[in-house]
């Protein structure tokens, strides 16, 4: 149960989860999860660049709604 909860807390999904669960093992990270698997390694770093990009379209979208509201005079705040 701690390695789903980590794994959630990492922004996975839970299918992703099911998927790289059987090749985690413990291991000395902060998140005290180590990958038993090589290509479990390329398959965490999709996920990253896809949390990278999500987190870009965030940004993009908080600029965005900045820039409305200052045009209406308020705060972006």
């Amino acid at each position: 149960m701690r390695r789903i909860r980590c794994l959630l807390t990492a922004g996975l999904s839970t299918v992703v989860i099911a998927q790289v669960l059987p090749c985690l093992t413990d291991g000395e990270s902060a998140a005290g999860l180590a990958p038993a698997c090589p290509e479990l390694v390329g398959h965490l770093r999709k996920e990253r660049a896809r949390m990278r990009e999500k987190i870009t379209t965030l940004y993009s979208s908080r600029a965005m709604l900045d820039a409305i509201l200052l045009a209406g005079n308020g705060s972006s705040e």
